[in-house]
């Protein structure tokens, strides 16, 4: 038996726009983790006291499978082995659940097959496999899945982002479903090359203020703002988003953006102060700068 783990991711910027080659901010959530203990000496089953996870693997692992059989040059034959899951991963909330899924699966099959488990193989592989999920996918998502620092990303290039800024990122849960593939779609049919420019415009903001002890807060609370316009122009801004945004303006927050697909899912609010204990029910605090 061997067990295999992956993890959920927060995108500050650069959201649609980096699948035509704008960069993004990736950010990776640990705690929000995924993980499979694997006994391939016993027949094919899924165990997972998670009703909604259970289901998604019941679902779609067995296509993955044979889907990654076939990349791999590999006979295609039924999965088999005892998937044993704990999963931490919001579903359909932006958090890269989709991309955790494909990179497990690719872990996993790159193990069963006794091949070499490089970066590079199941970053290749993982990309494949989301691109199931989403159509055409930048591998941002899959990039956050796999790392465990911040790392700046534009056209499968990425590198480790070192912050030195002051303030504080937490996320809210607009409790509303954003549909990933929905949302790819409407943007794209936009095709307006101005709002990819802002967005890209956002990421470098948001990368200097990062980047930046003493005028951080200036740099990322323009960069989000401007990212948030974007999302406003796409259309991918809902009425359970701004209720969200609201109150994170209410609680001192400097400003906020929808993050992932939009239309839904987290919203991500930035502060100069930590947020007092009792406001902290609701949200999760991002600790980007370990």
């Amino acid at each position: 038996m061997i067990k295999l783990t992956s993890h959920g991711k927060t995108i500050l910027t650069g959201e649609h726009a980096v699948i035509r080659g704008a960069p993004a901010i990736v950010i990776p959530n640990l705690h929000q983790s995924l993980s499979i203990h694997f006994d391939e000496t016993k027949p094919f089953k899924v165990i997972c006291q998670n009703e909604v996870t259970a289901k998604i693997f019941e679902a779609h692992f067995p296509n993955l499978w044979q889907i990654g059989q076939d990349y791999l040059g590999k006979k295609t034959n039924a999965p088999q082995g005892e998937l044993v899951i704990q999963n931490h991963v919001p579903i359909a909330r932006g958090c890269g659940f989709s991309a955790a899924f494909s990179v497990i699966v690719a872990k996993l099959l790159h193990h069963f097959y006794d091949l070499e488990t490089n970066i590079e193989n199941i970053f290749k592989l993982s990309l494949h496999f989301e691109t199931q999920f989403h159509g055409n996918s930048s591998g941002a998502d899959i990039a956050g899945a796999m790392s465990t620092k911040p790392i700046w990303f534009k056209n499968h290039d990425m590198r480790v982002i070192n912050c030195q800024h002051q303030g504080y990122f937490y996320i809210f849960d607009s409790g509303q479903i954003s549909h990933t593939k929905k949302c790819v779609e409407k943007v794209t049919l936009m095709a307006d090359p101005k709002i990819d420019l802002d967005m890209a415009l956002a990421s470098g903001l948001v990368l200097k203020g990062l980047e930046n002890k003493h005028y951080g807060l200036e740099l990322i609370s323009q960069g989000i703002q401007l990212a948030n316009e974007c999302f406003e122009k796409w259309g991918l801004v809902t009425p359970e988003v701004k209720k969200i945004q609201e109150e994170i303006a209410a609680l001192g927050g400097i400003t906020s953006k929808v993050t992932g697909a939009g239309g839904g899912g987290y919203v991500l609010g930035y502060f100069k102060e930590p947020l007092l204990v009792n406001d902290k029910d609701h949200c999760e605090h991002l600790k980007i700068k370990e």
